[in-house]
């Protein structure tokens, strides 16, 4: 709105700037010539001859080409809007209630791999539909304007006298003007000629600059998509591709030996228990000459030794913790790395089944739980076509699983931070009552 406004004040200045600057033209020409300049076509059917008009229409038109590509960039931004990532979901969600709907009705049951796959479908059927609508409507609203234009044009332009213009002419002079190209040897002469084009060039000019620009986007993603499947063909054959998959695996099988669960837990539970038991046999022990009667009284104090193994046993699980949360977090590093190549070379990559599943696996339990229990009693969403379903978001695929890990990676570093708080609180409450033991010992 404040676009449009500040255009209509600024045609009102120059409407009225140029009628006093160039000589016998009526408020309307200089209206005519104003909106001309503006949308750069150029007719050369009013020109300014002094140089106080020149220099005046040098300041309107450099202004009113900026306004005017500000309403056409805004004007773009809404048409684009149509095909947001809102509208998207709204779209999805529609056709996910419409197939539940259907299925119910007919009695079917889909398997989570089924459900999987027909979700699949309403994604790309919506996103079809939603990425060629705004291009299929300014398609259309551009040839309405185009030939209802050249029927007016036509007719207003049809004066009974030589120059009368047939239907074809006024198309040409349509189809030239929307291109702002004006040549200058078809221009409106009559008034009601010339009041029209003010009001149709306003309109229908931007139109043509959004269309150009929407088009010229499709097609820029269609080459540039079709030029990675090319490069992907013509670089990658059979044979690297089969070395690479081979790569993959052996990795997979170090990392798998590396992190082997009995290997690591034996060998780290012994060293913890071998440093808490040197810990605590020489706890202060160089520092005080009744050590070897303090080690006589823990050995002799039952609920002291009690207390120790309380402690071992405690700081064994802890250890235990720590390491399956290290585990896990160089499980969710390994499904990172793939997804961050995926999210930079290919960010619409879209994954099968068992790729989602395998990833899902290692994140959430609540979804693998209910993928299993809708698999073995085949309800009607499958899982995937329920309100739980990933898939029903407006979401580029890698970027999503990647938030997903990120997200799973701070929960894990938290545990094992809340873990080692807790370690060091039981630490310090042993401490302070084997003091308080030392003590009552002396005492006696």
């Amino acid at each position: 709105m404040l676009f449009t406004i500040l255009f209509a004040i600024w045609t009102i200045i120059g409407t009225v700037s140029m009628a006093h600057l160039i000589k016998e033209i009526s408020y309307g020409e200089a209206l005519f010539f104003c909106i001309v300049t503006f949308l750069t076509i150029g007719f050369g059917s009013i020109v300014p001859t002094s140089a106080g008009g020149r220099s005046m229409c040098m300041i309107l038109s450099i202004v009113g080409v900026i306004i005017m590509g500000l309403i056409v960039a805004t004007l773009r931004a809404v048409v684009l809007s149509s095909a947001g990532p809102a509208i998207f979901w709204h779209q999805i969600e529609k056709e996910r209630l419409r197939t539940l709907t259907k299925l119910e009705k007919q009695g079917k049951w889909l398997t989570p791999d089924q459900a999987f796959h027909k979700m699949r479908i309403i994604r790309k059927r919506v996103k079809w539909r939603q990425t060629n609508f705004s291009l299929v409507l300014t398609i259309v609203i551009f040839i309405v304007f185009w030939l209802l234009g050249a029927v007016v044009f036509w007719v207003s332009e049809d004066s009974g006298v030589n120059n009368d213009w047939t239907y074809f002419e006024a198309v040409y002079f349509c189809f030239m003007t929307l291109l702002t190209i004006g040549y200058g040897d078809f221009v409106p002469t009559t008034s009601f000629g010339k009041i029209f084009f003010v009001c149709w060039a306003i309109g229908a000019v931007p139109l043509m600059t959004i269309l150009v620009s929407n088009l010229g986007d499709k097609l820029y993603d269609l080459f540039n998509h079709m030029s990675f499947l090319f490069s992907k063909w013509v670089f990658k054959s059979g044979e690297e591709e089969y070395e690479v998959n081979q790569f993959k695996k052996n990795q997979q099988k170090e990392y798998q030996s590396s992190t082997d669960v009995s290997t690591v837990n034996t060998e780290m539970v012994e060293r913890e228990e071998r440093d808490e038991e040197e810990e605590m046999s020489t706890l202060e022990e160089g520092d005080d000459p009744n050590a070897v009667l303090k080690n006589l009284y823990v050995k002799a104090n039952p609920q002291f030794q009690r207390k120790l193994s309380i402690l071992k046993n405690s700081t064994i699980n802890r250890v235990n913790e720590k390491k399956k949360i290290h585990e896990d977090l160089l499980i969710f590093l390994e499904k990172l790395k793939p997804l961050i190549t995926d999210s930079i070379e290919n960010p619409f990559m879209k994954y099968s089944h068992k790729k989602w599943k395998e990833i899902l696996e290692v994140l959430d339990q609540d979804e693998i739980d209910a993928i299993n229990i809708s698999k073995i009693e085949k309800t009607p969403d499958g899982f995937w076509l329920s309100d739980n379903s990933p898939l029903r978001l407006p979401l580029k695929e890698p970027n999503y699983l990647i938030l997903r890990i990120y997200f799973k990676i701070e929960e894990s570093l938290k545990d094992l931070v809340d873990n080692e708080i807790d370690t060091l609180v039981r630490l310090e409450d042993f401490h302070s009552n084997g003091t308080t033991s030392k003590v009552e010992f002396s005492d006696n």
